[in-house]
């Protein structure tokens, strides 16, 4: 009955989630006598993969505070990836611009 309860409120949660429309989130679950604990990616409003996983927690409270932490680290790095893409297109946009323009010199 308790591995019901949680499983209703991992989805429960997983609804109240779904609602707020994030795209990165994480899901706790109970697997027999241990814990595990996943980082979800959104990826269309049906479709949600795992990004990263870790199991075996004694507890529940193990497994929130691991899933919370990792989620902020997974976000932070998310981001940095996202700026230096974001750099690199610029500077190739740039670099053909100004071939564009050499060329129009000519």
């Amino acid at each position: 009955m308790l591995a019901f309860t949680h499983l209703t409120q991992s989805i429960s949660r997983e609804i109240d989630n779904m609602a707020k429309s994030n795209k990165y989130d994480y899901r706790v679950t109970a697997d027999n006598s241990s814990w595990s604990a996943e980082i979800i990616r959104r990826v269309t409003s049906k479709k949600s993969i795992v990004s990263k996983s870790q199991d075996g927690f004694s507890s529940e409270d193990d497994a929130h505070q691991w899933a919370k932490k990792e989620l902020e680290a997974f976000q932070q790095n998310q981001q940095q990836q996202n700026q230096r893409h974001s750099t690199k297109r610029q500077q190739k946009a740039d670099r053909i611009q100004a071939k564009a323009e050499a060329n129009a010199k000519v």
